[in-house]
């Protein structure tokens, strides 16, 4: 007698057996895994780059309107322009105008300066006719009338004058084309240019120097060079002092003001007065006006 067989239906089916994964493939599944993981981080990455890269950039386009400013001819003209930069001491440097001049599109470029002026820092400040302002060196180029009023209260004019910042938070000025500095005790300087060093304790003068004095004395040379911390002046170069009708010439000399005095060195000869003398040395008294001479002293007395 043959058994029923049992039907489809009531079969149960049985679990698949459990693949078990050896030790490399389990290693080998695990770098592929950490594979990717990195690449998901270095593309999210790079899209964060992509939009912080494309919002700086569009930051740092420049401001399509500018007040008080219009295009003519490729140029922007701008007027009563204000231009702040920042010297290396922490100082704010300010450059304002009655109008600037720059190409389009050149935010960086030279701007041209009508009566520009200078604030260099908290008591010095200098005007001209004309200028041009470099807002990468920071540097002014000025002509025309040119007027610088320094910290210590001298005023100097020149035809054509430089300001530029320098190493260390300090500046320069250099002015040419006939210099003329009134000093705060009334003397007066000429030249034909003047450079005073970073901080402004040297002025260097060439192309002909005149001092007159308040009290009516003058001196002369080539060339001079003045010493603030000292306050003292040294003339080189053909030095001619003139008190009243005597006129002493002295290869060299030097005006020192604390102690009222003019010394001129080498070849020294006095003409006028009474005769013509020559000496090694002289020395010259601000105060009293009397004048010495020592050295060899030789003369030949006027009939």
């Amino acid at each position: 007698m043959n058994r029923p067989l049992p039907s489809e239906a009531g079969t149960r089916p049985r679990a698949a057996p459990v693949r078990r994964l050896s030790s490399g493939q389990v290693a080998r599944r695990t770098i592929r895994v950490g594979a990717v993981r990195r690449l998901l981080i270095v593309g999210a990455v790079v899209v964060t780059i992509g939009l912080v890269g494309s919002v700086a950039i569009t930051a740092m386009q420049p401001t399509p309107a500018i007040p008080n400013a219009e295009v003519s001819d490729g140029s922007l003209v701008i007027k009563d322009p204000r231009f702040v930069g920042r010297a290396e001491s922490g100082e704010q440097v300010i450059v304002t105008a009655e109008s600037a001049v720059r190409q389009v599109g050149d935010a960086n470029g030279p701007v041209t300066l009508k009566s520009p002026r200078l604030q260099a820092d908290t008591a010095t400040t200098a005007t001209a006719l004309e200028g041009v302002w470099n807002p990468l060196t920071q540097r002014l180029d000025m002509t025309g009338d040119v007027e610088f009023r320094l910290a210590d209260g001298q005023v100097a004019t020149s035809g054509t004058a430089v300001w530029k910042p320098e190493a260390g938070g300090s500046s320069s000025i250099s002015m040419g084309d006939g210099v003329r500095i009134v000093r705060t005790d009334g003397d007066i300087i000429e030249g034909g240019s003047a450079i005073w060093s970073n901080d402004r304790a040297t002025l260097v003068l060439d192309g002909g120097v005149t001092l007159q004095r308040t009290s009516g004395d003058t001196a002369s040379a080539t060339s001079a060079r003045w010493d603030a911390r000292r306050r003292v002046m040294t003339l080189s170069g053909s030095a001619q002092l003139v008190t009243g009708d005597v006129q002493a010439q002295s290869s060299a000399a030097v005006l020192d003001y604390p102690r009222q005095s003019i010394t001129g060195t080498g070849s020294i000869q006095l003409s006028g007065g009474i005769g013509t003398v020559t000496a090694e040395r002289y020395e010259y008294s601000l105060s009293t006006r009397r004048l010495r001479l020592t050295g060899r002293v030789r003369g030949t007395l006027d009939p």
